[in-house]
């Protein structure tokens, strides 16, 4: 019985094995033979040559292939078994690809989209042809080719972004295009942009860089990379400037003015702004009763956008009681306000005047850390002869202390990182890492083929106006499978 099988049918022919290998090795990647009745023919690519480079992820071919001498029962075919050759061949086309044939036609073709990793492959194509070869042999040609797959373009592109001075800085991002085969981002791209500017970096622009953002070996067998950097633009934090409010008599002088200030980022305060604080009034001995605007102006910043908001000077015919309120010692922040810093007594000629005390912000109020505004509005209980009275101080609120703990991990020799996390500790006013800025993010010097010993876990990342951040590190404890074996057998 003969046989025109392509891979059995052809190992009952050891003439064509003999035949084959003499032929790999003259034109080194496969030949045809003439004394087979079946041949190639244009526009089949020559034997031994390359094809034209295909691109991973793009539509490829097709290239045509013809043959003469088939019959019904011919079929073009990737040679499963192909001879020795060096570099060897492989038993199939690279994935993605595929070898348009249909039995008894004389023309075939490759096409397809690449899904195989970039590099060169090399295969045999293969046509079964007339059986007249005796002793039940089948009839086949042969010819061996090279096609090189290139990585695809793969461009990063970093979003522009913009936050004020003093502001954490956002989560820095990028665009992908050019990914092929749904491929996503997670798959190809690994690590995370980077910038020089922090919180205390100056109003400007800045580069957003490519940092530790990688291909992944996953992207780096497909692709090539094109990064785009950003900009990072740091724009003037708004710090709002306030005439305090003020009570005198009829005739007497304007009192000393004074401003409060809002905003102030960076445990900074007014000594870090530019110009000459000045405050004016239309007011003067000769004004009678009644209100007037305290003007504050003559600020300037680079850091900061400047508002400045009038007070209010009243001026009446009462008598003007003498606010004491001494500055309050500084606080924590998650410490409530009370009685401690809210302690404001009232005077007039060294008298105690009765009345009560209106604070803004409240007792039990929980202030940002930072310098902060402290104002009580006095309304005695004689209002026929005492006018209300305001009055303003300000309290130093230093940050919390907390402690982020990278938590300790264990992996076997050979396996990926877990994911890493962490535990914190000082969070107050039922507070959690939501309230954090920034990324949290581990590093360790630990990779798939390190050595069985202990490795830190770095956790970084974290901001907060509120809290001083401090980390420690954890361990990271790579075992040796191995060592545990004769414990098992136990």
């Amino acid at each position: 019985m003969r046989s025109s099988n392509p891979t059995t049918g052809r190992r009952k022919a050891p003439i064509r094995t003999a035949l084959i290998a003499l032929l790999v090795a003259l034109v080194g990647l496969a030949a045809t033979s003439a004394a087979y009745a079946v041949g190639f023919i244009a526009p089949s690519p020559d034997a031994g040559s390359t094809l034209d480079d295909a691109t991973y992820g793009d539509l490829y071919g097709p290239i045509n292939f013809a043959a003469e001498g088939t019959n019904a029962s011919s079929i073009f075919f990737i040679d499963t078994n192909p001879p020795p050759n060096d570099p060897p061949f492989d038993t199939s086309l690279p994935a993605g690809l595929v070898l348009n044939t249909t039995t008894g036609q004389s023309t075939a073709s490759i096409s397809g989209t690449p899904t195989a990793p970039a590099g060169t492959y090399r295969f045999v194509v293969g046509v079964s042809g007339v059986e007249d070869i005796p002793n039940g042999s089948g009839v086949f040609a042969y010819r061996g080719y090279a096609l090189t797959i290139r990585p695809a373009p793969l461009t990063v592109t970093v979003n522009n972004l913009s936050r004020a001075y003093g502001a954490a800085n956002p989560q820095l991002t990028y665009t992908v295009s050019g990914l092929r085969n749904g491929d996503t981002a997670a798959q190809v791209l690994q690590g995370a942009l980077a910038t020089t500017a922090n919180a205390s970096s100056p109003v400007g622009n800045y580069n957003i860089t490519q940092g530790t953002l990688a291909l992944t070996a996953y992207g780096t067998a497909r692709y090539t990379l094109t990064f785009n950097q950003g900009t990072l633009s740091v724009t003037p934090a708004p710090l709002t400037v306030r005439a305090n409010d003020a009570t005198r008599r009829v005739g007497a002088p304007n009192p000393a003015f004074s401003v409060s200030y809002n905003g102030f980022v960076n445990s900074e305060d007014e000594s870090v702004l530019g110009g000459t604080l000045q405050i004016t009034t239309p007011a003067d001995t000769t004004s009678p009763a009644g209100t007037y605007p305290i003007i504050p102006s003559g600020l300037t910043s680079t850091n900061y956008a400047i508002t400045f908001e009038n007070g209010t000077l009243t001026v009446t015919n009462q008598d003007v009681p003498q606010i004491s309120w001494p500055t309050p010692a500084a606080i924590t922040y998650g410490t409530p306000l009370s009685a401690s810093q809210l302690n404001a007594t009232a005077s007039f000629n060294d008298q105690p005047v009765a009345g009560t005390f209106t604070y803004t912000p409240a007792a039990g109020t929980v202030l940002a850390a930072g310098t902060q505004n402290l104002q009580v509005l006095f309304t005695p209980a004689d209002t026929v002869n005492f006018a209300p009275v305001p009055a303003n101080t300000t309290i130093t609120v230093n940050r919390a202390p907390l402690t982020v703990t990278a938590n300790n991990a264990t992996r076997r020799v050979g396996e990926p990182n877990p994911a890493f996390s962490a535990t914190f500790s000082g969070f107050v006013n039922n507070e959690g890492p939501s309230v954090l800025g920034g990324t949290l993010s581990f590093t360790t010097s630990a990779t798939a083929t390190s050595p069985a010993g202990t490795y830190s876990i770095v956790p970084s990342g974290l901001t907060s106006n509120n809290y001083t951040i401090t980390y420690v590190n954890g361990t990271l404890t790579v075992t040796d499978f191995q060592l545990y074996l004769p414990l098992l057998r136990r």
